[in-house]
């Protein structure tokens, strides 16, 4: 299956160094590892982009992440940003199957949250990585 993974990346990015703090690269690093270790392929601007290292013009990533979505089989989001906001409604128009990963004790927008309604869309609620791993196994 090919996994799109969406989360927060520019508006994480240290305004000194530019780039994702180091435990979202460790959180990102993770999520992809055990997507590979279960033979998915994945999609993902955070590791493309070197966690803000390798930023490319907002109309190459836009275009890309666009197409990646297109093609993808499955959206995995952390639903934390404008621009995730934006990659879930362009899963949701494509009618792609889409995990919601929603951490425990976090307020989540009313569109987010209507999301759920729909048949094709999943939420995980979690309260830290320990606890969404066993979770995902179950789903994928």
């Amino acid at each position: 299956m090919k996994v799109f993974v969406a989360g927060p990346l520019t508006k994480r990015l240290d305004p000194e160094t530019k780039l994702v703090p180091e435990k979202d690269i460790r959180r990102i690093k993770r999520m992809k590892e055990f997507l590979v270790g279960k033979g998915h392929g994945v999609f993902n601007a955070h590791t493309q982009e070197g966690f803000g290292a390798n930023s490319p013009n907002p109309d190459v990533f836009t275009k890309r992440d666009f197409d990646d979505i297109k093609n993808c089989d499955l959206l995995l989001a952390y639903p934390a940003s404008r621009a995730t906001y934006i990659e879930l409604g362009w899963a949701t128009a494509w009618d792609k199957k889409i995990i919601l990963l929603l951490r425990n004790g976090r307020n989540y927008s009313s569109m987010v949250k209507g999301l759920l309604s729909f048949p094709n869309v999943t939420g995980v609620k979690f309260s830290d990585e320990d606890d969404l791993y066993p979770q995902l196994e179950k789903l994928l």
